[in-house]
């Protein structure tokens, strides 16, 4: 039987030695998180400065999937765009986890939610020309929902609505969450194919 909680790799990236891009100084700014500001040599021979988060980054995302066929969602306040959004479960992978253990640990915190069931979707890079960040997309099915435990940073809520509403929503614009979107795009045909959307 396949490993469905595989995704399908963004590991094999070019070296650094590699590049047609060469670093000639690289700086690390005190931020968090980490951002470096790099002066490259191009391809071309001209110089210039890039600003950008290293690879290494990792986040998780979920599509929750109740035993009822139902998705769950979160509103979350974001404070950049100084509004709620609806989003799939998310966050960062942790130092020692894996992707699969980052999402099932969100999962748990963010919505309650518990799960054996577990699809990868294919991963994706969600801004490349400022970070080297990859999020790795799963759907949990099944999923029975607990008491939550959100970490004191986020302002969410949660939400649990038929697949096709949910899709619905994201056909009309109103998940401009674009991680969350994607995610969403990504777990359509898996959901299809299984019958609940």
């Amino acid at each position: 039987m396949a490993d469905t909680t595989h995704h399908a790799s963004l590991e094999a990236l070019t070296p650094d030695a590699e590049q047609p891009w060469q670093v000639q100084t690289s700086r690390e700014l005190p931020f968090e998180p980490l951002l470096h500001l790099d002066t490259v040599r191009l391809h071309g021979g001209g110089h210039t400065s890039y600003l950008y988060r290293p690879r290494g980054e990792k986040a998780s995302l979920v599509v929750p999937i109740t035993p009822q066929g139902e998705i769950v969602l979160l509103q979350q306040y974001r404070y950049p765009l100084r509004t709620t959004l609806t989003e799939v479960v998310a966050g960062g992978v942790e130092v020692g986890e894996t992707p699969l253990e980052a999402a099932h640990r969100e999962l748990r915190e963010e919505v309650g939610g518990v799960s054996e069931e577990w699809l990868a979707l294919p991963c994706f890079c969600p801004q490349p020309s400022f970070t080297g960040q990859i999020f790795y997309p799963f759907i949990a099915l099944n999923v029975r929902l607990l008491d939550s435990a959100p970490e004191e940073s986020e302002l969410l809520s949660v939400q649990t609505v038929p697949l096709a509403e949910a899709y619905r929503r994201l056909d009309a614009g109103a998940i401009p969450n674009a991680p969350s979107a994607l995610t969403l795009f990504h777990a359509r045909g898996e959901l299809q194919r299984r019958g609940l959307l």
